[in-house]
């Protein structure tokens, strides 16, 4: 009895540090490949993935796109990606999910995105979705992760310092990884 107790009551400590996005961009859409139709697209996504820390990263995203004069569509993606691109450096992305749309012919569909990262949090998107009542939509954006440009970024650390770098699975460095743990 005493060997359970002390296995229900004693902790081991465990660091997981979850991958996270926050972006916003703005661009342009084509909404069902009609000429005389191309609005201005705001596209705002927020998600949480595995560690970047083992290479390769699974998460998923709530995702917002708004098309300027004619409504909004919400949706939700699975997003695989590799930790170069978690970590802010350059890297890409795959997000694959579906959305909801309220305007212009109610839809419901699936959805399709590359994303591509830069260094500082640059984030460029392409995609489109293809959904019921016979709508598609091609859209490109071009924005900022939030996310990739302070709390996960781990490049250009000899110009802009980052107080609390992620975990990337190398060995910590004394220069750049304090321990914060009390």
């Amino acid at each position: 009895m005493a060997l359970v107790s002390a296995g229900l009551t004693s902790a081991v400590a465990a660091r997981a540090e979850p991958s996270t996005w926050f972006y916003a961009g703005a661009g342009a859409a084509d909404l069902n490949f009609r000429p005389e139709e191309y609005p201005m697209l705001i596209q705002l996504e927020t998600g949480l993935g595995s560690p970047a820390k083992h290479g390769f990263v699974v998460g998923g995203l709530f995702q917002f796109h708004g098309y300027l004069a004619n409504g909004s569509d919400l949706g939700a993606a699975l997003r695989f990606t590799h930790a170069s691109f978690v970590l802010g450096d350059w890297g890409a992305g795959l997000d694959l999910g579906f959305y909801q749309r309220w305007w212009g012919g109610n839809s419901t569909g699936g959805s399709a995105r590359l994303v591509l990262g830069a260094p500082l949090g640059i984030t460029a998107s392409i995609g489109g979705t293809m959904g019921s009542n016979d709508q598609r939509i091609v859209s490109a954006t071009l924005g900022i992760d939030f996310a990739r440009l302070s709390v996960h970024r781990s490049t250009l650390l000899d110009w802009w310092h980052n107080p609390f770098p992620p975990e990337t699975g190398d060995a910590p460095s004394a220069s750049n990884t304090p321990d914060w743990r009390f």
